[in-house]
């Protein structure tokens, strides 16, 4: 199995197709066992295939060595996010929404205000905690439908949440409707003792980490009211 390293973990996995193509930019030599395993049988990915035929055997190879990896890191304290996250001024800011919610189409605004900006993940983000209580954005290979990724890590600035709207308004979230959002669009597991990490987690980032949430346009005006809201200024 080929030897990779995602969100600052040595992972040996098993992939083909569209998983191995953007997974090349995280390929790595490191001696000795593998923090994180990946690989998926035939038997699930015919498994998946039956119960959703609309999606192809790569496809589904995709979707589960991602989950594979988004389980296992739950043991590194870290979790992965559905969220787009983009980079400006040294911090990652995530922006999540339900699929179509227009989490892509926001960052793109950003990227159009914004030229210095990049992003760092469109799809499936690795948030990790580090032993000074840091939090850092990683990229992975896993970006939904789009190549936009890079293995780098940068840290965290903020997390909004996204809804449509006909106007922009953007607030601090309360504690409520913060541990719904994030529970909802974040990689989770069956094990219990893996979900009780997850929950965790998800209490620490609340804590450290503010977290919005807005109704917005497709207008650039949005983007603009989101990044002057959330910006961390370099602090």
């Amino acid at each position: 199995m080929p030897d990779y390293r995602i969100a600052g973990l040595t992972v040996r996995m098993t992939c083909e197709g569209v998983t191995a193509r953007q997974a090349e930019a995280y390929r790595a030599a490191f001696a000795g066992e593998p923090q994180i395993t990946v690989s998926v049988s035939d038997a699930a990915v015919a498994r998946e295939r039956r119960e959703h035929p609309e999606l192809d055997e790569d496809g589904w190879r995709y979707l589960l060595t991602g989950g594979s990896f988004a389980r296992q890191l739950i043991s590194y304290d870290g979790f992965v996010l559905h969220a787009s996250a983009i980079v400006f001024d040294g911090f990652a800011y995530l922006f999540s929404a339900p699929s179509g919610g227009g989490k892509t189409t926001h960052t793109e605004l950003w990227l159009s205000r914004l030229p210095e900006a990049y992003i760092l993940n469109d799809d499936k983000p690795a948030l990790r905690v580090d032993a000074e209580g840091r939090w850092w954005v990683w990229g992975t290979p896993w970006s939904g439908t789009s190549p936009l990724n890079r293995n780098e890590a940068v840290p965290l600035g903020g997390i909004c949440f996204l809804e449509k709207g006909e106007e922009n308004a953007i607030a601090l979230a309360d504690d409520a409707t913060a541990s719904v959002k994030l529970y909802e669009q974040c990689s989770k597991s069956r094990r219990p003792e893996e979900m009780a990490a997850l929950l965790s987690l998800l209490d620490r980032v609340m804590s450290d980490i503010p977290i919005y949430t807005m109704t917005c346009t497709v207008d650039p005006t949005a983007a603009e009211l989101s990044y002057k809201t959330m910006r961390r200024n370099g602090k």
